[in-house]
């Protein structure tokens, strides 16, 4: 009786660990590249958790299908020989590329990539901004205006909006020294990103406060615990002031 119940035992840690293999976790940050192995004759699932894809380019003769519902891509490399790359985007701008080397040996397989820390942030800044603003079409503008700021797009990478380099010294806090790096504009909204880099002797905590005044629409301040010596970006969003 003993045995017979060890041997359960071991069958179903055996289906557990099979489960787990069924998916490739990676940590990945943006414009990086992932390098997986994947079945040459089952489906591969790919999926970047929490933020559905969008776009997804190749030149490798598969075909590549996509789940509107979950924003998730199904691929079947048959009859390709050697690796072949795959270039996905998703919802929250971040785009990775997948080195795939097509193998018999695996299984039905799926690739997972979990964006790192800075995409999270940015994802959980515009949602925040978003959640402050009633008016649905400042939302909307200002929510991309935030994605826009923190890419740190220049006029070569971004429409719609002029961008004005400005690199200039703002007096704000003692042993604190901020400046405004740059504006970006257009018939809504001017958007301002500063640089703040802690020169005391402590940790800093800043506060969004200090950045609003009359006419300020958002503040998202993408590190604000600080420690000593260390730099963080403020992102400061008000309403367009005319010429």
């Amino acid at each position: 009786m003993m045995i017979r119940k060890l041997f359960f035992t071991i069958l179903f840690v055996g289906i557990l660990i099979n489960s787990a293999l069924a998916e490739q976790i990676y940590q990945a940050k943006t414009g990086q590249t992932i390098h997986a192995t994947i079945s040459t004759k089952e489906l591969t699932r790919i999926q970047v958790s929490g933020f559905p894809i969008i776009k997804a380019f190749t030149s490798a003769p598969i075909v590549i299908k996509k789940d509107s519902t979950t924003g998730q891509l199904y691929i079947l490399p048959d009859g390709i020989k050697g690796s072949f790359n795959i270039f996905i985007v998703d919802k929250n701008g971040d785009n990775f590329n997948l080195n795939l080397v097509p193998s018999k040996n695996y299984a039905g397989d799926s690739i997972v990539i979990i964006p790192d820390g800075a995409s999270v942030k940015r994802a959980r800044l515009a949602q925040s901004i978003n959640n402050k603003m009633s008016n649905n079409t400042y939302s909307r503008n200002v929510n991309e205006l935030i994605q826009v700021m923190y890419m740190n797009a220049d006029t070569n990478t971004v429409s719609g909006y002029e961008v004005m380099d400005i690199n200039q010294a703002v007096p704000m806090w003692k042993n604190m020294t901020t400046n405004l790096l740059r504006q970006y504009s257009n018939n809504l909204l001017d958007g301002f990103v500063y640089s703040v880099i802690n020169e005391t002797n402590e940790r800093v905590l800043l506060d969004e406060a200090k950045f609003y005044h009359k006419g300020i629409l958002a503040v998202a301040i993408e590190n604000p615990s600080l420690d000593v010596g260390n730099a963080t970006r403020v992102f400061v969003i008000q309403e367009h002031i005319g010429d």
